[in-house]
């Protein structure tokens, strides 16, 4: 049976680690590619700049589309499933078996710290509407016209 690519270049690997010097050769070559294709920013010119900001604002777009659809998907899996006409006992219906279970896991753990982000998010932005509302209440409760148990300073701040 033939070798996958895989597997052809993993022997190819081990073969060059076995020798010293065809190993410093593949790493030279390795370093002259990666500071080829890394040429600092600085020394582009300008049209060149363009064309790698480009790169950077597509790829930074492509990445918050990623998220944003992740982020969808999971609000999908939150919701609670509805049964279909098929299936009659209502029962959720299994992933394809193509997916790992371990994939389907990792997608749960960042829906849950998403969602655990959220929650305090959620949660600081109640205390400061609640805060909100006690200073509107003080504030509102010592516009209130004086009565009998009141004091001579509240009643002249109340007229005042």
């Amino acid at each position: 049976m033939p070798l996958t690519g895989a597997e052809r270049q993993k022997r190819f690997r081990e073969k060059q680690k076995l020798n010293a010097e065809t190993l410093e050769k593949y790493k030279k070559q390795k370093h002259e590619y990666y500071v080829k294709a890394r040429k600092p920013i600085a020394l582009a010119n300008d049209r060149e700049k363009r064309r790698i900001r480009r790169g950077w604002n597509k790829a930074q777009q492509e990445h918050r589309a990623r998220i944003k659809r992740m982020t969808a998907d999971a609000v999908n899996m939150a919701s609670p499933v509805s049964s279909s006409p098929d299936s009659d006992n209502g029962q959720a219906v299994e992933p394809p078996p193509s997916v790992s279970t371990g994939a389907i896991r990792q997608r749960y753990l960042r829906r849950i710290k998403c969602l655990n982000v959220a929650n305090k998010k959620l949660k600081n932005k109640l205390r400061s509407v609640e805060k909100q509302c006690w200073r509107l209440r003080k504030k509102t409760s010592a516009c209130v016209a004086p009565t009998s148990a009141t004091t001579p300073r509240s009643k002249t701040k109340y007229v005042m």
